[in-house]
């Protein structure tokens, strides 16, 4: 599954891909000097990458997760990061439907438990700019806050029994 967003920019399903996590390892060591957190462990769960001319310039995560508030049901653990010079408007929009689309599909052929996405908003500006209950795009639905102020957004796929 591929979006080609013009003949320079796609966003590519690469899960359980090892070439793909290979080349996202690359990809987070060029932006941290230190990432903060198992780059080899978090590469195996990479859903999409975004390629501008084949360069990785943004990629999804997700894990499976069980949510205690909501009734211990399992969540994929949604992040992305896009390169700052690439943070074009509605780019990270097209990362999430694509991403969401792949997810959905684990769920609805029933390879996969989880019934939906969650994610935390670590941007201030999005969190001080972004307060709509629901993101018209993404359909990302804020559920709260955590103690350190990030809000939780989640959205749960075609069909979800909780």
């Amino acid at each position: 599954m591929s979006e080609i967003i013009n003949q320079r920019l796609q966003i590519q399903n690469v899960w359980k891909n090892e070439e793909a996590q290979s080349s996202s390892i690359k990809f987070w060591q060029r932006l941290f000097s230190s990432a903060g957190f198992d780059v080899n462990e978090r590469a195996k769960e990479v859903v999409c990458q975004i390629k501008l001319d084949q360069e990785i310039i943004g990629l999804s995560t997700a894990k499976e997760i069980e949510v205690p508030n909501l009734n211990n049901n399992k969540f994929f653990s949604f992040r992305m990061l896009i390169d700052p010079e690439y943070r074009i408007p509605g780019l990270s929009d097209k990362l999430i439907a694509e991403s969401f689309k792949f997810l959905e599909g684990l769920y609805v052929s029933g390879k996969s438990n989880c019934v939906g996405i969650i994610t935390l908003i670590e941007n201030p500006q999005l969190i001080k700019t972004r307060k709509e209950l629901v993101y018209p795009t993404s359909k990302l639905v804020l559920a709260g806050y955590t103690k350190k102020g990030k809000q939780i957004r989640l959205r749960y796929f075609k069909g979800a029994m909780i």
